[in-house]
């Protein structure tokens, strides 16, 4: 017979080996668990890139694109799609739903020139040669009109490179390539509305935050500002639109990134740096030394009035993606001016439907109906002096807009990521 103690002594080791093998079996359980959820969350990383690529290759959806698509015959395989315009690019977004796992993406998405056929300038034959004078440089293909190029003598100086333009020289047209017409529609649609599926807040409520950040599968915010307002210490990220019917002021204490901005004339104060999307139907200031980065855009809206639109990059200002100009009718003369101070860069591209005066470095391509230059003694037209234009500088992994030129080869990529 079995003493008390050796029964207990069994007891314990009994439960001892349940509880491990209790622990085991728990255990493998859990992992298990975690495997099948780790297998699912690769599965919906798969779907959400195969959603992506869909996006990327069909170009017949209409914007804005929203629809339900199943890859695959099982439920697990069902992606939310979503493709609108931000700015002057298309904003896509892929989700994936399964259970309580959710997979997304956003991404910003715009063209990319073959870098072989990427295009330094483009200037419209308006029956006026380009006169090149000092120490400009043009690399990369360049349209000049039938009269071509020559050299000028203007504020004292010859041209004093070896090769006036450093590439292959093609036959422009009477009128700049068209852009695609929805974007236009879509940037002037937002200073006469806001779309209704917004949310609307003041700038009161901005201020109540330190740093108000609106992630891209949320919904967009605007934010309605008065008709004369300066913006300082503000640090706004995301899916968020600032909007006024009249003068931007914005200080440098601003940061901002990725938002949109809207407005009659915006003003970015000295020494600003961000990286936005800015609209302008009137006038756009860049003070001395601002900063912008990739990928920014500067862009004036012709609305029915008459004025002279204005775009200005002062000295000591960077600026990477693209200034443009949008009009509803390219065809009509335009009299607004975009201004490149010296010693200011910008890479990327510039777009203008009316003159253009260059006095810095463009490292990428510049299509313009006209250069202006203003010197103490004279005003030229389709005059540079010390100007570079480079398409050759420009980073291979830039995406900007769609600029139709025959024979160029482009296609859709993506620019950037956005936080989900």
């Amino acid at each position: 017979m079995l003493k008390a103690s050796s029964m207990v002594y069994a007891l314990f080791v009994v439960t001892i080996l349940a509880i491990i093998s209790g622990s085991i079996v728990l255990s493998s359980y859990y992992y298990n668990l975690q495997l099948i959820d780790y297998t699912q969350r690769i599965k919906q990383q798969s779907y959400v890139q195969s959603g992506v690529n869909l996006l990327l290759e069909e170009n017949s959806f209409q914007l804005p694109y929203k629809a339900t698509r199943k890859l695959f015959e099982d439920e697990q395989s069902e992606i939310q799609l979503s493709k609108r315009w931000w700015g002057l690019m298309e904003l896509i977004t892929v989700e994936s739903v399964w259970k309580n796992n959710s997979v997304g993406k956003v991404y910003l998405i715009g063209i990319k020139d073959k870098f072989n056929d990427r295009i330094s300038l483009y200037l419209k034959d308006n029956n006026r040669s380009l006169s090149l004078s000092g120490k400009t440089i043009i690399k990369g293909n360049a349209y000049l009109p039938k009269s071509g190029v020559k050299r000028a003598y203007v504020d004292g100086k010859g041209f004093a490179g070896s090769k006036l333009i450093d590439g292959d020289v093609l036959e422009s047209k009477s009128e700049l390539p068209k852009l695609n017409k929805k974007l236009y529609e879509n940037v002037i649609s937002n200073f006469l509305s806001t779309n209704i599926a917004d949310s609307v807040i003041t700038l009161e409520e901005l201020n109540k935050v330190a740093f108000f950040k609106n992630g891209f599968s949320s919904k967009t915010i605007v934010v309605q500002l008065p008709d004369q307002t300066r913006l300082n210490q503000l640090k706004v990220t995301g899916n968020v639109i600032l909007k006024s019917k009249g003068t931007l002021y914005i200080e440098n204490t601003c940061a901002f990134k990725d938002v949109l901005i809207y407005a009659k004339k915006i003003v970015f104060k000295q020494e600003f740096e961000g990286k936005l999307q800015a609209f302008a139907s009137d006038t756009i200031l860049v003070e001395k030394d601002c900063k912008f980065g990739y990928p920014s855009v500067l862009c004036l809206v012709k609305d029915e009035s008459n004025i002279r639109q204005y775009l200005a990059i002062d000295k000591g200002s960077s600026f990477v993606g693209t200034i443009a100009q949008l009009s509803s009718d390219v065809e009509v003369k335009s009299n607004a001016l975009i201004r490149i101070e010296k010693e200011s860069n910008v890479e990327g591209l510039i777009y203008s439907l009316g003159q253009l005066y260059l006095g810095g470095a463009v490292f990428g391509s510049v299509y313009t109906e006209t250069f202006i230059l203003s010197t103490p003694s004279s005003i030229y037209e389709n005059h540079l002096l010390d100007a570079e234009i480079n398409s050759l500088k420009l980073n291979k992994a830039f995406v900007g807009i769609d600029i139709p030129v025959e024979n160029k080869v482009s296609t859709k990529e993506i620019v950037c990521e956005f936080e989900w």
